[in-house]
């Protein structure tokens, strides 16, 4: 009975032992093959910059055409909060493609003007490599 005992444990302790070890050097190549669709977009990336660092004309590009109103009022509320923030980091969360869209999440942290620090979740949801909702 020893014996049997002694191969029932070699057997799940190598067991356990192989699977840590395909999961540990597995897991992290799986990620990273285009199959799963979670990298971040390099013009999501260009758009969290560009709101970040104050640039309208960045946002513009990377944006849906709008009539002059919309980019008017775009430009107007860059140019107010300039100052009241300031970017102490940004977080990419993860993301999802399915089809054309492409939904990427954000933590920011800011510090405003009067020291206080707040970290702010920030969604892009991108079709044709334009931001068309920003929640």
């Amino acid at each position: 009975m020893g014996k049997g005992l002694r191969t029932a444990l070699a057997t799940v302790l190598l067991g356990g032992l192989l699977g840590y070890l395909v999961t540990g050097l597995g897991g992290p190549l799986i990620e990273e093959m285009a199959l799963f669709g979670n990298r971040e977009s390099t013009e999501a990336r260009r758009y969290m910059i560009a709101v970040l660092e104050n640039e309208p004309e960045t946002l513009a590009n990377l944006t849906p055409k709008g009539d002059v109103v919309s980019r008017a009022m775009q430009y107007l509320q860059s140019d107010e909060s300039q100052g009241q923030w300031t970017p102490l980091s940004l977080t990419y969360l993860g993301g999802l493609t399915k089809g054309g869209l492409q939904v990427h999440n954000y933590a920011i942290e800011l510090r405003s003007a009067s020291g206080r620090e707040q970290f702010i979740p920030l969604a892009l949801t991108l079709a044709n490599g334009k931001v068309i909702r920003r929640e």
